[in-house]
C-alpha cells in the first residue's frame, strides 16, 4: 500500500493538535459545545492569551473555525462529522485503556500534574516519562 500525502498530512496535523494538553482540552470541551476564548479560558483555569493562542494552532490545524457573533468570536468544531469521528475515538480508546492490565504501560504521565507518577510500586519522576510510554 502506497502512502498517501494527503492522508500523512492530515495525521500531522492531528498529532500537533493533539499533542499539547492545552489543545487537547481545549478540543474536547469544543466537541461538547462551541463556545468564546474568555469562557474555555475560564473553564479550563487558564489565561484567554494562552487559550488564543491554541486555538489558532487549532484552526490552523483544520479542527476548528470561528464564528463571530457581533464584536465576539465563538469557536466550534469544523463539522458535525468531526465531533462525531474525534468523540468515536476517544471513547474506543479510553475503552482499550480500561481493558489493559497495568503491565502494558508500566509509565502513564499524570494530565493533572508534573509530579511523580506511582504505578505498579515503582515511582518515576514525569520527566523520565515524556516520550517513553503510550
Amino acid at each position: 500500500m502506497a502512502l498517501e500525502p494527503k492522508q500523512l498530512d492530515v495525521m500531522h496535523r492531528l498529532g500537533r493538535a493533539m499533542s499539547d494538553p492545552t489543545r487537547s482540552a481545549l478540543l474536547i470541551s469544543l466537541l461538547h459545545a462551541s463556545n468564546y476564548p474568555a469562557v474555555l479560558a475560564r473553564e479550563l483555569g487558564l489565561t484567554r492569551a494562552n487559550v488564543s493562542n491554541h486555538l489558532v494552532c487549532l484552526r490552523g490545524c483544520g479542527l476548528v473555525t470561528t464564528e463571530q457573533e457581533g464584536r465576539q468570536t465563538k469557536y466550534r468544531v469544523v463539522d458535525a462529522g468531526i465531533i462525531q469521528h474525534l468523540s468515536a475515538l476517544l471513547d474506543s480508546v479510553s475503552e482499550i485503556d480500561d481493558e489493559r492490565t497495568p503491565e502494558v504501560c508500566l509509565l502513564r504521565k499524570s494530565p493533572a500534574s508534573n509530579k511523580d507518577v506511582t504505578t505498579s510500586n515503582r515511582t518515576t519522576p514525569t520527566s523520565h516519562i515524556e516520550g517513553e510510554c503510550c
